[in-house]
């Protein structure tokens, strides 16, 4: 395990490492003492299922938006059970990967990079597709995992408002004496 050590250093260079996360990442809001970087290596399917990704779905709609309130991010596995309900070309880029590790035949060896929430597990920043197609394609493999262990906090990155508190963040300002004024335009009252 790397450590931080200057002022958004490790956060930093964690972004320029892997360079095509799209997520809304921003290290310069991570303090440099909250930030730690891991490698973590499975080969096991059952632990590559449990990943999140950075789809979501409600029960109704797969790729729902960040901002619908009932999304929830979907898991490796969860992606895989509802592949069927994604636009084509997500769909397509999910079977290429598969047929592609399964073509290779070989043990296959991947690197991905995630976001730590805690208990419940990681969020996979990038190799969504390829994560995904691995699991499907049922050969041997060794996955890293390079972690981004900071604070779980939407401030951070916004796809961590499941894990940071959410509807509970809310109503426990609304208890520790939030103005109604407050209260009212956020819940949109006139």
């Amino acid at each position: 395990m790397t450590k931080s050590t200057s002022a958004h250093g490790a956060a930093a260079a964690y972004l320029q490492r892997f360079p095509d996360i799209n997520m809304r990442l921003h290290p310069e809001r991570i303090a440099d003492h909250e930030v730690s970087i891991e490698r973590r290596h499975f080969s096991s399917p059952a632990e590559l299922g449990d990943f999140y990704t950075a789809f979501r779905a409600t029960h109704h709609r797969v790729e729902a938006a960040l901002a619908n309130p009932f999304a929830r991010p979907l898991k490796v596995k969860d992606t895989v059970a509802r592949i069927d309900e994604h636009c084509d070309i997500v769909r397509t880029s999910f079977l290429s990967m598969r047929d592609y590790f399964i073509a290779e035949g070989k043990h296959q060896r991947i690197e991905v990079p995630a976001y730590d929430t805690g208990p419940n597990g990681y969020l996979l920043l990038d190799g969504n597709h390829r994560t995904t197609g691995l699991y499907m394609a049922g050969v041997p493999f060794t996955l890293t995992l390079t972690v981004l262990k900071a604070p779980v906090d939407r401030r951070n990155l916004i796809d961590l408002k499941y894990w940071d508190g959410g509807l509970n963040r809310f109503f426990n300002r609304i208890r520790r004496g939030t103005s109604e004024d407050i209260v009212r335009r956020a819940c949109r009252f006139p």
